[in-house]
């Protein structure tokens, strides 16, 4: 999702688009941990954002998410796939455990490849939403950009850059609270 926010005198115009070819994604679903459902689940913020934006697109955004999982347990876990198989999903977006598309790519490349294979044998399209380094742990930045930027690449999917807004966020406003007390999971302002 593209959202540009612009000011204008007097009010603030907000232009949300998909871009090619993500324009006709109406039905989303989010695979992934507690980055995923903390704060109400980045999938409510997401369709009520879609729908205040862009009520005539009526978006229906849902998840199917386990605390502390990675996309392996998902490839693993029946409910997952029978949701991505039977849900007739437009997009499907695989976010990773925070840590393991630094500390095992390899397995991060693999499960999330064949949770792939399964979301365009259901029709839908694959999308990647990266997850942000942990306060404490800036060293993880540029890794996990790259294995999120490079596996986008592979499998020719959408990265969804959370964990570059939140870098970048950060460099230009030192001062942002977007992080929860864990240095881990994001606060309400680190989820928008």
């Amino acid at each position: 999702v593209y959202i540009t926010l612009q000011f204008v005198p007097g009010a603030l115009d907000i232009q949300i688009t998909w871009g090619l070819p993500y324009e006709n994604s109406r039905r989303v679903l989010l695979v992934g941990n507690s980055h995923t459902y903390y704060n109400g689940g980045v999938d409510n913020h997401l369709e009520l954002l879609l729908a205040e934006a862009a009520p005539d697109w009526n978006v229906q955004v849902s998840s199917v998410t386990m605390g502390g999982a990675t996309l392996q347990d998902h490839l693993q876990d029946p409910n997952t796939i029978y949701t991505i198989e039977t849900g007739d999903w437009d997009l499907v977006i695989l976010q990773e455990q925070s840590t393991r598309p630094m500390s095992d790519p390899d397995l991060f490349f693999s499960s999330a490849t064949a949770l792939h294979n399964i979301i365009r044998q259901s029709g839908a399209l694959t999308g990647l939403y990266m997850t942000w380094e942990r306060s404490n742990y800036p060293e993880m930045y540029l890794p996990m950009r790259d294995a999120y930027n490079y596996l986008g690449a592979v499998l020719d999917g959408l990265v969804i850059p959370a964990g570059q807004g939140f870098h970048h966020a950060l460099e230009l406003y030192p001062g942002l609270n977007l992080y929860d007390s864990d240095f881990s999971h994001a606060s309400l302002q680190g989820t928008y």
